[in-house]
């Protein structure tokens, strides 16, 4: 039996190295289906970048594809789309050509039920 095992930490690993582990858009349904298909399945994460610009107060989000003269770090798309700034910051998301007014709300993920299940009638003894 085979195991591989990869792991890399985007809080103690330079951006270089990271970058040179990002998957850009024009690879990432290909990379997936191919990590969907392998034992125990599995998907990127980050599909986007965050630059951070203190002394502008600005962040600003791209797709891996497109390079950054700014450090960044790697978002998955779900984090990238909840992402709040600080009052009197921009953020500058450029994942789209044409930027939305507007952000469609994504869908609920459902809940589970954490109910304990029902064990039927309880019987009382007479005393």
């Amino acid at each position: 039996m085979d195991i591989l095992c990869i792991g890399l930490s985007h809080k103690t690993a330079p951006v270089e190295l990271r970058e040179r582990f990002a998957i850009g858009d024009a690879h990432l349904g290909e990379v997936s289906s191919l990590l969907a298909r392998a034992p125990g399945g599995r998907l990127p994460l980050a599909t986007t970048n965050r630059a951070v610009d203190a002394a502008a107060r600005s962040v600003t989000l791209t797709p891996f594809a497109e390079p950054d003269s700014q450090p960044s770090s790697g978002l998955c798309r779900r984090h990238a789309d909840s992402m709040v700034v600080p009052i009197g910051w921009l953020l500058d998301d450029r994942r789209e050509e044409v930027p939305r007014l507007f952000k469609v709300a994504p869908e609920p993920r459902p809940r589970r039920d954490r109910r304990r299940p029902t064990r039927g009638p309880v019987e009382v003894a007479e005393t």
